[in-house]
C-alpha cells in the first residue's frame, strides 16, 4: 500500500511541476513610427517582458540588376531589451552614410569577383523587430519552447516578429 501511496505521489509531483513550468505569452506586438525631419521615431507596444531580447532594424533595400532579389542595407541595428524601446527612441536616417555603406559594399564584393550595378532603392524605409530564440531569461525555455500567444510563429523557429516601411526616398 505505501508503495502505491508513494508512487502516486512521485505522480502528482512531477505533473505539478511541468505544470507550473512558466510561459511566457505574447499576445501584442506592435510596432510605432513616426518620421520626423531625418529621424525615425520607434516605440514597441507589447505584452512581452521587459528583459525579453530584440533585434531593432532600420534598413533600406535595393535590387541588383539581373537579380530579382531584395538586400538591405542597414542604417541601424541593435540588440536590445523590451524595456528600452516601450518608450519612444530616436534612428537617425541618414542618405549619406546608407549611399556610402552600399558602394563600399559595392567594392568589397568587386574584390571578391562578384561585383554588381544596383538596378533600383527602394523608396520606403523598414522598420523591424525581431524576438530571437537565444533568450537571456530561463522562462522562454531552450528555442523559445516557453513562448505562446497569438504573435508567436509556430512553424519553425518560435519567433516574433513585425516590420513596418514608411515612404521616404533617397534625397537626390
Amino acid at each position: 500500500m505505501n508503495r502505491k501511496i508513494l508512487g502516486l505521489i512521485l505522480i502528482i509531483s512531477v505533473v505539478l511541476i511541468v505544470c507550473s513550468e512558466e510561459k511566457v505569452v505574447c499576445n501584442k506586438f506592435n510596432i510605432k513610427t513616426k518620421l520626423q525631419n531625418q529621424t525615425v521615431q520607434v516605440s514597441l507596444d507589447t505584452d512581452l517582458p521587459k528583459n525579453t531580447v530584440i533585434m531593432v532594424t532600420v534598413s533600406r533595400r535595393y535590387k541588383e540588376k539581373g537579380n530579382n532579389s531584395n538586400y538591405a542595407i542597414e542604417y541601424f541595428s541593435q540588440r536590445s531589451t523590451v524595456e528600452k524601446w516601450v518608450t519612444t527612441q530616436s534612428v537617425a536616417v541618414d542618405d549619406l552614410k546608407w549611399e556610402t555603406a552600399l558602394k563600399i559594399k559595392q567594392k568589397k564584393m568587386k574584390k571578391l569577383g562578384i561585383g554588381f550595378e544596383v538596378d533600383s532603392i527602394s523608396n520606403k524605409i523598414n522598420v523591424s523587430i525581431i524576438v530571437p530564440i537565444n533568450q537571456t531569461s530561463k522562462k522562454f525555455g531552450k528555442d523559445n519552447a516557453n513562448l505562446s500567444g497569438k504573435m508567436v510563429k509556430t512553424s519553425g523557429l518560435r519567433t516574433i516578429s513585425g516590420e513596418i516601411s514608411i515612404l521616404y526616398p533617397l534625397k537626390k
